[in-house]
């Protein structure tokens, strides 16, 4: 087993939006989220699983920052 990186979109609920390998992907995907649902809240999360079963979260774009253009 490998490490693994996953970016995922998330609402401010903690259910995960969307998944993906790609962080340019991510990153068009929660911009269009905010675009598409303004009253909600979204932030990008990197999750990274270890081959120990350990696994990290790190926010990339917190749920109120605004996104660099």
């Amino acid at each position: 087993m490998q490490t693994t990186h996953t970016y995922a979109v998330i609402a401010a609920s903690g259910a995960t939006v969307h998944a993906y390998a790609n962080r340019e992907l991510a990153l068009r995907t929660l911009a269009s989220c905010r675009a598409d649902y303004p009253d909600s809240v979204f932030a990008l999360v990197l999750e990274t699983c270890y081959p120990s079963g350990r696994g990290d979260e790190e926010y990339i774009v917190s749920f109120y920052q605004p996104l660099e253009n």
